[in-house]
């Protein structure tokens, strides 16, 4: 995770998030010209979250690496 890659810099990356007690990894999609951003899950069991205000989230890090064998 790179902590420098905060709410500050935000673009179309997975991002670890804070909310309220929940840490989240979820994929950031940003709506520039509504100044918004889709928190998007890739595991179909979830929903989306349209249009949600960057504001509401702690922006922890991006994801940079993921990888290696589930067991």
């Amino acid at each position: 995770m790179r902590k420098s890659d905060g709410g500050q810099r935000l673009r179309d990356c997975v991002y670890v998030l804070r909310m309220d007690d929940a840490v989240l990894v979820k994929r950031l999609a940003l709506n520039p010209s509504r100044r918004t951003m889709m928190v998007c899950s890739d595991n179909p069991a979830y929903l989306n979250w349209p249009d949600c205000d960057p504001a509401d989230f702690d922006i922890v890090g991006r994801v940079i690496w993921a990888g290696g064998r589930v067991v």
